[in-house]
């Protein structure tokens, strides 16, 4: 048994399964006497948990009444994030609004009571109303956070497995892509609210829906890229658009600028004569009415929209075109692709245009596109064989 530390001190104990107890007196809150323990594998892991448990007990930060609760500890790990800067700001956004979903479940439970089978029952229920990818995202930002938890020698395993978590969840769904009849029907509907811009001068998500919606259809540009959409990113003479925008929403203080998502998203698109025609009209009505705005879609104040509005809107275009089958804005983005690699357009442009920061995702995503090259392929050799096999 490995040998105590004078009373007062700090303790390591080997127990009887081989491990070794780590044990130190805290400064408490109230009138009785607070212990902090760790369980650890090895003497030398033992020593030094003991030595940065008595350097945090030195800089106050055992000084505690009660375990830290999981929505106490995620707090905590969000301000280190933010103090270390190394995360954009869209990304902690990400992070605030993950990990405040996971406080609805985990809430109040100190993390020393989040086991991996918790975790995983967690995740069975996840799995029946969310999309695999939404899950894993949401996995993946719960294990970095107690991640630290293990680095702070607060929990001795992260409950969060790398994938074993998720070996349940449901296989990805597929993606949604807009029909050429459905796309029509719904540019009908939108006709009729963006002539109310046209004529009344009617300012609002919906009035403006048609013109955003085009561009999205033509670009496949991402909801953030397009509600961010700069003035100065437009070239007409060229024909040209360059992503270099986002609009974040941050909590408590509204929607920012920010970069786009990657590197890999700041692009140049080019647009078609109609579509730069449209833009173009959009930008004089505005300055018939005199609403001056570095973007390209605003409300009347100048500002940008929020995405939810526009998600709103599009729920309520289809409805009017008697559309019931569920799919989102983003889909906008994935039948863009879709229509493009159909059309034969290779892979690698196809990856430019969308901003995906390697070709692999591409090819990992819209795979199912690349059927129709496939069948496609067949048929030129079909129809250059002619009567031969006759």
């Amino acid at each position: 048994m490995a040998g105590r530390r004078p009373k007062g001190d700090g303790s390591i104990t080997e127990l009887p399964n081989g491990k070794f107890k780590v044990r130190i007196e805290v400064n408490p809150v109230g009138d009785k006497r607070k212990w902090v323990t760790r369980t650890v594998d090895t003497i030398t892991e033992a020593r030094k948990t003991l030595k940065e448990l008595e350097r945090q007990k030195e800089t106050g930060r055992l000084i505690i009444s009660r375990p830290e609760t999981f929505k106490e500890f995620s707090k905590r790990f969000l301000d280190d994030l933010s103090r270390e800067g190394e995360l954009k700001e869209s990304t902690l956004q990400d992070y605030f609004y993950t990990l405040r979903f996971w406080e609805t479940l985990f809430g109040d439970l100190p993390i020393q009571k989040i086991t991996p089978k918790r975790v995983q029952e967690e995740t069975i229920h996840l799995k029946k109303k969310y999309k695999h990818n939404t899950v894993a995202s949401f996995l993946r930002v719960l294990r970095r956070c107690f991640r630290m938890a293990v680095d702070e020698k607060i929990i001795m395993e992260n409950p969060v497995k790398n994938g074993k978590a998720t070996v349940s969840v449901n296989v990805k769904k597929a993606l949604q892509i807009i029909t050429e009849e459905e796309h029509k029907e719904l540019v009908e509907h939108m006709k009729t609210h963006y002539n109310k811009f046209k004529e009344n001068h009617i300012v609002t998500p919906k009035t403006l829906f048609m013109p955003m919606y085009l561009l999205t259809f033509e670009t496949g540009m991402r909801i953030g890229e397009t509600v961010g959409l700069w003035k100065k990113s437009l070239v007409f003479s060229e024909n040209l658009l360059n992503v270099e925008n986002n609009i974040i929403k941050v909590v408590g203080e509204g929607l920012k600028d920010s970069p786009p998502k990657t590197e890999s998203s700041i692009r140049p698109i080019y647009l078609t004569d109609n579509m730069v025609a449209l833009l173009k009209e959009v930008l004089e009505i505005y300055k018939e009415i005199g609403i001056d705005s570095r973007y390209v879609f605003c409300n009347k104040e100048g500002s940008p929209f929020y995405a939810t509005y526009l998600n709103d809107a599009f729920n309520d275009f289809k409805e009017l075109a008697g559309i019931d089958r569920e799919f989102t804005f983003h889909d906008i983005r994935h039948t863009n692709a879709s229509i493009l690699l159909s059309s034969g357009i290779d892979m690698k442009t196809v990856s430019e245009r969308l901003g995906h920061s390697s070709v692999t995702i591409t090819f990992n995503t819209y795979a199912h596109s690349l059927k129709v090259n496939k069948q496609r392929a067949a048929s030129v050799f079909q129809a250059q064989a002619g009567s031969l096999f006759r």
